[in-house]
């Protein structure tokens, strides 16, 4: 990966559909968006339908053109979508006419690793980012949009900060105090130390329930034959899932 390069991939998946939409992120997005759809510029976060055009001025497909200015974007760099018909051919053919403009083809992951570099998402958040794209059930998608907000990333800080002050809390009574210390440790030490245990104690709980929501469980019904194995399976996942 080169930081400061414009790099250009699909952001769904290549297939017959509606709607596909090409992602364009870095310094170039901008000048190049506007050399292929011939227009001078376009306004922040609003989506504009125009034609794109290759590089010999001929029409690749109508569109709708959104441009998001740095830092206000996903990877945190001036950022193009391009949404086309859902044509693989079609999508390619964009590729190669952004590419042709001055891009490269994004390796996999680079928007959100450039998201991460420019301080759009830290790791914890870029870790939810692949979880919540690989997700198999609607529990998981909800509580990888909990970390994706930050709500994880924001009880792990409280944590370091109050480890981070009651370190400098001591460091401070060590200096000024010329006497030795007592065998026992203050309160207000005690007092910290076992607050900041009760709340990794709770992280390492809530976390087995997080890996099997992200990794899912695999579950047995036995029983002997004709006692109701597969109405429970039926009922259970709420669907005809065995005859």
């Amino acid at each position: 990966m080169i930081l400061g390069d414009t790099i250009v991939a699909p952001a769904t998946p290549f297939g017959h559909s509606g709607v596909a939409v090409t992602r364009i992120s870095g310094p170039l997005s901008f000048p190049i968006i506007n050399r292929l759809s011939k227009k001078n510029g376009f306004s922040n976060r609003l989506a504009t339908v125009c034609s794109i055009a290759d590089s010999d001025g001929n029409t690749v497909d109508r569109c709708v053109v959104t441009v998001y200015k740095k830092p206000g974007s996903y990877t945190g760099e001036d950022v193009v979508e391009i949404s086309s018909h859902g044509n693989p051919t079609t999508v390619e053919y964009i590729i190669l006419s952004v590419c042709a403009a001055g891009a490269r083809t994004a390796e996999p992951g680079e928007f959100t690793k450039r998201a991460f570099i420019n301080g759009k998402l830290d790791l914890v958040q870029v870790e939810a980012v692949a979880s919540l794209v690989n997700s198999k059930s609607i529990e998981n998608t909800r509580h990888q949009q909990k970390i994706l907000r930050g709500t994880l990333s924001l009880s792990i800080n409280n944590i370091r900060t109050k480890i981070v002050s009651l370190l400098g809390r001591l460091e401070h009574q060590m200096d000024i105090d010329e006497e030795e210390w007592p065998t026992a440790p203050p309160s207000w030490l005690v007092d910290g130390v076992d607050a900041v245990y009760l709340k990794v104690r709770h992280f390492k709980k809530t976390s087995k329930f997080g890996r099997l929501l992200n990794r899912g469980a695999t579950v047995v019904i036995a029983g002997p034959p004709n006692v109701g194995k597969s109405s429970l399976l039926n009922a259970l996942s709420e669907s005809s899932r065995s005859i």
